[in-house]
């Protein structure tokens, strides 16, 4: 639950995706709930507080994301100062693309409006190269990706909501 300033705070979550790592994603119910395809009938979902509604301080919980346009992606979100390095693993440092590249991965930890800059939300992001020792999908490189993309119609509970599929 996004914690910005004000209503439609899930649209400016799904601008961030969009801007910084060229994702679909999808605003719905007047901007308070934002869809990001993150895989096949696999979507981060994000909807605004409502009213009193608590949005809990960060607790360290993370995802990893394995993305198209690595270096691309990297780049936006340095020039942008969203690149993180986290204490807990201090051989991975990703100072500049070169690191990010030898490492096949970089951490990014503030979701921020990519126009002005607010921070939205905390949620650490483990960005993997297509390249990563761990990435499963290796028999699918070279293949042009899914044209199904995951909507908010599809983060529906339990159906849809795993980034980590």
């Amino acid at each position: 639950r996004p914690r910005g300033g004000g209503a439609a705070t899930a649209a400016r979550v799904c601008a961030f995706y969009e801007a910084y790592f060229g994702a679909r994603a999808t605003v719905a119910d007047g901007g308070a709930r934002c869809a990001v395809a993150v895989g096949l009938h696999q979507a981060l979902v994000f909807r605004d507080a409502v009213g009193s509604e608590e949005v809990g301080e960060y607790d360290g919980h993370h995802i990893a994301v394995y993305v198209n346009g690595f270096a691309a992606a990297y780049e936006r979100l340095a020039r942008a100062g969203l690149v993180w390095d986290n204490p807990r693993f201090p051989h991975l440092t990703y100072p500049n693309r070169s690191a990010a590249l030898g490492h096949a991965e970089f951490r990014v930890r503030t979701i921020a409006d990519p126009e002005t800059g607010e921070a939205l939300y905390e949620l650490e992001h483990e960005v993997r190269s297509l390249e990563h020792a761990t990435f499963s999908g290796r028999a699918w490189l070279g293949e042009p990706p899914p044209a199904e993309a995951a909507t908010c119609d599809d983060a529906t509970p339990g159906r849809g909501a795993s980034p980590g599929g």
